[in-house]
Order: C-alpha cells, then sequence, then structure tokens
C-alpha cells in the first residue's frame, strides 16, 4: 500500500461551511445527517465548523454521498468555477424544469428564434 501527501492544504473551516450549506440545502439537521452516517450531530457540528481537524477521505465521500454532491463541491474554493450541472442536480424535478426551459428559452434568443416550453415539451417554435 501506497500513502502519499497532496500538494494542497484543505481548509476545513470552509470544507465545513460548504458541508453546512449543502446540508441545509437538503432540508437536513446535523443529527440527520449523522444518523445518515452512523454518527451524531455533535460529529457533524465539529466538521462544520472545522474543528475536527483533517477529514479523512472516507468521510468525505461519504459526507458527499450523503448530502447527494460531489465530493470536489465540497473541497473547492468559491472563486474556482462551479459545475453549473452538479448545482441543478440537487433541484427537485420541478424546479430542474424550470432551469432547463430558461437555459433553452436563453439560447433560443442567441440563435434569433422564439421557442416557447412547458415542463414536458416543446410548445411552439417560431422563426423570429
Amino acid at each position: 500500500m501506497f500513502a502519499y501527501k497532496l500538494d494542497t492544504t484543505i481548509d476545513c473551516k470552509k470544507v465545513g461551511e460548504r458541508i453546512r450549506d449543502f446540508r441545509l440545502l437538503r432540508g437536513l439537521t446535523q443529527d440527520d445527517l449523522g444518523g445518515m452516517l452512523g454518527t451524531d450531530g455533535s460529529n457533524i457540528s465539529g466538521y462544520e465548523r472545522g474543528q475536527r481537524g483533517e477529514m479523512g477521505i472516507g468521510m468525505l465521500m461519504r459526507i458527499s454521498k450523503a448530502l447527494k454532491v460531489h465530493p470536489e463541491d465540497l473541497l473547492q474554493d468559491e472563486t474556482e468555477a462551479t459545475d453549473i450541472g452538479r448545482l441543478v442536480e440537487l433541484l427537485d424535478p420541478q424546479d430542474k424544469a424550470i432551469i432547463e426551459n430558461l437555459v433553452r428559452s436563453l439560447l433560443s434568443k442567441r440563435l434569433g428564434e422564439v421557442i416557447i416550453y412547458d415542463e414536458k415539451s416543446i410548445i411552439s417554435d417560431v422563426q423570429l
């Protein structure tokens, strides 16, 4: 077995803030998330405050899976570009449809056509 250390350091406080943000976005309490991970809310609180020290990759993977996010979303700096697709995946189906329709509408404007969408299908496709 080989072990290596990454050249980058991880800001545990920022990772904890992202865990909290995604947890709240999912409507979960610290106890809810802890229960999903086989631990308690006080451990989750410690991670969220960055006071549990370095988080192992196993725990990072388990937390990201429970929150239904990519592990990279917990690690990346806010200044880095965020993959919009991953953010859309956090939405419920109705909100995803709204975003899809909005994107299609914006793209159609760029292409010089008007496209009207409902949640299930294209209603009309009219050239300007």
